[in-house]
């Protein structure tokens, strides 16, 4: 699995405004297993959201929409 997420701020030109990540655990509890809580992904959302709207400069609601990756 990830080993953090990552949130980036691309303006309607395609460029890369701000970037922001956490950390993410990885728990291996059998050979060839992996497991993530789903509320540590949103805890590093939360946290990493506003981080890269600041790095960006921007402020919530100045950007047109929001993807999602795992």
């Amino acid at each position: 699995g990830a080993g953090s997420l990552k949130v980036s701020i691309i303006d309607s030109a395609g460029d890369l405004r701000g970037t922001a990540s956490a950390d993410v655990t990885t728990e291996t509890p059998e050979p060839g297993w992996s497991e993530q809580d789903p509320l540590e992904w949103h805890r590093g959302m939360c946290k990493s959201i506003p981080a890269a709207l600041d790095a960006a400069g921007a402020a919530p609601g100045e950007n047109g929409g929001a993807k999602i990756v795992h």
